[in-house]
């Protein structure tokens, strides 16, 4: 057992040991970073993961394997929702950087088979989506022509994103404020100095 995983440890009325993360919305949140895929399966946390996934990365120089270690992820059960990459600002302060970061965290989503992920210094949040598990570039999700960039840690975030998700890759949600937003996502690739859409996108 990794030591970041003691503070997860609960004991029921007869003493068995059982992992809780902490709560957001609904779900389970499991702060890490130093423990690997295989530790989180052993422990019970995660049900399982795989090593041989649909994308290869072009920057990222890491691979998919059990001693992958997330930053993050949120569970529904067993089943994880999300995984956060945390970097710090340093490492988010180019396209090339944040495209890195979008490549390891998309090859951890995909060993967890996560349809979402957010990379994140805790003031700048990029989503991505992985709706199929085969996705072979980086996917961004847009809030009309922007960059979606709302905290995963805010109320109901993950759940609207999640739940309103369609095979058209098309949602349309009423945020807290009452306001009616399009959120599309587009194939995210990166041309100049920022994100921008393409006519070639779908």
């Amino acid at each position: 057992m990794s030591e970041e995983l003691q503070r997860y440890l609960n004991k029921t009325a007869d003493q068995n040991t059982y992992y809780e993360g902490e709560s957001i919305d609904n779900f389970q949140h499991f702060i890490l970073g130093s423990t690997t895929l295989k530790q989180l399966k052993k422990a019970g946390i995660i049900e399982d993961f795989v090593t041989e996934i649909v994308f290869s990365p072009r920057l990222w120089d890491g691979d998919a394997s059990q001693r992958t270690m997330p930053d993050e992820i949120i569970l529904d059960h067993k089943r994880v929702v999300l995984v956060v990459e945390r970097k710090t600002s340093m490492e988010l302060n180019s396209p090339k950087k944040e495209e890195v970061a979008a490549e390891q965290c998309l090859t951890y989503m995909q060993q967890l088979g996560s349809k979402l992920g957010v990379i994140t210094d805790y003031n700048k949040f990029l989503w991505i989506n992985n709706p199929d598990n085969k996705s072979t570039e980086i996917r961004y999700i847009y809030e009309n022509d922007k960059l979606f960039s709302e905290d995963y840690r805010c109320n109901n975030i993950i759940k609207i994103v999640y739940n309103h998700l369609d095979d058209k890759q098309i949602l349309f949600i009423i945020l807290p404020q009452s306001t009616l937003v399009h959120l599309q996502i587009k194939f995210g690739k990166q041309y100049g100095s920022q994100h921008t859409k393409n006519q070639n996108y779908v």
